[in-house]
């Protein structure tokens, strides 16, 4: 649906829309990849819904639609920030404790570590095919970086600050000038091509 065709339509139907697409990008942000339409469709009203539900509810006090369509918006976005903190989370553990699944929705082993809020990185090592090994000893060190702690997509690829590299023969040097005052932070792209393994140390945030 283009932008043209989405102000013709009635006022019921483009809060659904425009405070669902919010709610749902919000709500599965980072979950989104290889998505299917209708997954799209049905999420946007799962939260739309919410948006008229306030809109319906306070239109009649109003005499333009400005403030209940940006309220409509807002209550979408804190529900599904809500749904996206713990909601998801409780809602899958209420299935597993039920004996009815285990699948928490998630299409990756990666997605769902990198996607993990409840846990912050602390250490990474990466093993390259060439048997190399890279690490970075403290992710945390580098939190207020430019680029903060480390960068991943869900095709594995990774970005991290290399504090200390291992040859194949097991020889470990460390990496220096890693944080430079006046040249600023090396972070280094590592292809997921090239990647054999890698190991993660996780705390609690």
């Amino acid at each position: 649906m283009e932008l043209k065709d989405l102000v013709t339509l009635p006022e019921q139907l483009q809060v659904i829309f425009v405070s669902g697409y919010l709610g749902y990008s919000i709500a599965y942000a980072g979950f989104r990849e290889n998505e299917r339409k209708d997954d799209v469709f049905y999420g946007i009203l799962s939260f739309g819904i919410f948006g008229y539900i306030y809109y319906d509810f306070v239109r009649k006090f109003y005499a333009s639609f400005l403030l209940p369509g940006f309220g409509a918006i807002l209550a979408s976005v804190l529900i599904s920030m809500f749904w996206r903190k713990y909601g998801r989370r409780w809602f899958n553990k209420i299935l597993h404790r039920a004996a009815i699944s285990n699948e928490d929705g998630i299409k990756t082993t990666w997605t769902r570590i990198i996607q993990d809020t409840t846990v912050a990185p602390k250490q990474i090592v990466v093993q390259m095919k060439d048997g190399i090994k890279y690490t970075c000893d403290d992710v945390q060190s580098f939190a207020n970086a430019p680029i903060p702690l480390y960068y991943t997509d869900t095709e594995g690829n990774l970005a991290i600050y290399i504090t200390h590299k291992t040859t194949p023969d097991g020889n470990e040097t460390s990496v220096e000038a890693v944080r430079h005052d006046t040249w600023g932070d090396r972070i280094t792209y590592l292809q997921a091509k090239d990647i054999a393994n890698v190991d993660i140390r996780f705390v609690k945030n």
